[in-house]
């Protein structure tokens, strides 16, 4: 049984009539008063929704997606939710009692509730242990999700989790915006998408799921934070990635390769959260963009390219000329980025 799909279902039904109040409300400007579902006495206590309101206020469900009209509207479907996750006892002749017993229709009702290739994007906490867990796997050293406006997702196919996604603040500056014709710090109507990583196969395709994020993203980000993204980036690391194309799927899901990062990096020093910010060398990435702007002609993009790869090669030349010791010890030249960054911000390499 597809435990994940029913708690969705059943969430969608009991939040369906409150959410539509809450939009009454947001139209006419109207407080929400205590907002979506969060506890046991918004439904009187009813015994169907014990396992999946503590899920609200830790924020492992989504209290603010959009319905799924046909299967909230089942009857049946919705009963064998209430069955499975509240645990009641099922009549005899009912749905949930079919496939409780495993006679009648029960095993056409299994057949539907499993459904093998389902595709849900469902709306998780930013913090959730699991997605933290992928995003340190995804990037290692990572200490979790970053700063500022953020939302993420678990990504399910039938009973199965295939990965999770992250969308944010886009960076600060980014030269690479000139190839779509933008000012290099204009982040107006821009998303990044920081997190986007399948554990598990499955029959949708990456570049598929993308397309199906974005569409929930856009709906998600307005109730959220009152406007709609235009403007889509995220960047690879092209040594990070297995595939021999860079950015395979980002570019079926209708993405275009902008060009590289500096590959330098501007933090303030390890413990504190405000104050000036130090540059230390990081990571060459390919920027890649979805949106309305047309890129710049082929030549633009090469000499481009070129500028920051010559902008990356003299910094890298100079770190290693500042520190001689690290470069001599540290050939590698990832492990030597890793030692100027923590002598810079934490006061000596690891």
């Amino acid at each position: 049984m597809d435990q994940l799909w029913l708690e969705h279902i059943l969430q969608q039904s009991l939040l369906k009539d409150e959410l539509a109040a809450v939009s009454r409300r947001d139209a006419v400007g109207l407080p929400r008063a205590s907002g979506p579902v969060n506890d046991h006495a918004a439904t009187g206590g009813d015994p169907r929704y014990s396992s999946v309101i503590p899920k609200y206020a830790a924020g492992v469900l989504d209290a603010v997606s959009p319905p799924a009209p046909k299967d909230v509207n089942d009857p049946e479907v919705l009963e064998v939710a209430q069955m499975v996750l509240g645990g009641l006892p099922a009549g005899a002749g009912s749905a949930a009692g079919r496939v409780a017993a495993g006679s009648g229709g029960g095993a056409q009702m299994m057949l539907r509730l499993r459904e093998p290739d389902r595709l849900s994007i469902e709306r998780v906490s930013t913090w959730l242990p699991e997605k933290v867990a992928a995003l340190k796997r995804h990037y290692t050293g990572s200490a979790g999700p970053p700063p500022g406006k953020k939302i993420g997702y678990r990504i399910v196919e039938g009973d199965q989790v295939r990965g999770y996604a992250g969308y944010g603040e886009p960076s600060f500056k980014l030269g690479a915006r000139r190839m779509v014709g933008r000012d290099p710090a204009d982040r107006s109507g821009t998303v990044n998408n920081y997190m986007f990583r399948l554990e598990n196969d499955g029959t949708h395709k990456a570049s598929e799921i993308l397309r199906e994020l974005e569409a929930r993203v856009a709906h998600d980000w307005r109730a959220q934070y009152g406007w709609e993204p235009q403007h889509w980036e995220t960047m690879i690391d092209p040594d990070a990635v297995m595939s021999d194309v860079v950015g395979g799927s980002y570019r079926k899901a209708g993405y275009r390769r902008l060009g590289p990062t500096s590959g330098l990096s501007f933090r303030r020093p390890t413990g504190r959260g405000s104050g000036p910010r130090l540059e230390v060398p990081g990571t060459q990435k390919q920027v890649f963009y979805r949106g309305p702007f047309d890129r710049v002609p082929r030549q633009q993009r090469d000499d481009f390219a070129e500028m920051m790869n010559e902008l990356y090669r003299s910094k890298m030349e100079q770190w290693h000329k500042r520190y001689p010791g690290l470069s001599a010890a540290l050939p590698d030249d990832e492990a030597f980025r890793k030692a100027v960054v923590d002598l810079i911000l934490k006061g000596g390499p690891r």
